[in-house]
């Protein structure tokens, strides 16, 4: 049923019964507060993203590609200890093949090589290396004697790279 909103009544209709327009009136002003809170409600709990950690335990000198979500973009990080013990981090996209969906990083033959130029890259660089065709380090992580943090904050910024990240590909 169509409502004249002006008048509070269905058209066509001759009744003047005033609490019915103001009755429908009442619906629709609750649906739409329910709808807008909804809608902020959920856009709050996108937005607010809390650290990622990753135990020490799982780390070995073969890299760990962990899977980390930041809003809905779908990121990955390498993981690894060095030939000293010192954890290693790395965001698994190519920093120059970047807009490509095949910009990230397979384990193959003891080095990580590039799904989009093809180019290898030594396990010894990981988080070390910037700039050129290798992973994105992770510049910002907080080690203990147990875990690896890393801030929301230091996703976030890295979220950009991963825009197109294996996009069509799973």
């Amino acid at each position: 049923m169509c409502y004249n909103i002006a008048a509070a009544r269905p058209f066509g209709s001759r009744a003047t019964h005033y609490s019915y327009g103001r009755n429908a009136m009442k619906k629709y002003f609750a649906l739409a507060l329910l709808l807008i809170l909804t809608a902020l409600t959920g856009c709050a709990a996108q937005q607010t993203q809390a650290d990622f950690t990753i135990s020490r335990d799982q780390l070995t000198a073969e890299p760990l590609f962990v899977d980390v979500k930041q809003g809905k973009t779908a990121m990955q990080i390498i993981a690894l200890l060095d030939a000293g013990g010192t954890p290693r981090l790395a965001y698994n996209t190519c920093q120059v093949c970047a807009g490509s969906p095949y910009a990230y990083f397979a384990y193959q033959q003891g080095a990580l090589v590039c799904q989009n130029c093809g180019n290898a890259f030594d396990l010894s660089s990981v988080g070390q290396a910037a700039g050129g065709c290798n992973p994105l380090p992770v510049p910002d992580y907080q080690t203990d004697a147990d875990t690896i943090t890393i801030p929301a904050a230091a996703l976030k910024q890295a979220s950009a790279a991963f825009a197109n990240w294996k996009k069509g590909l799973q």
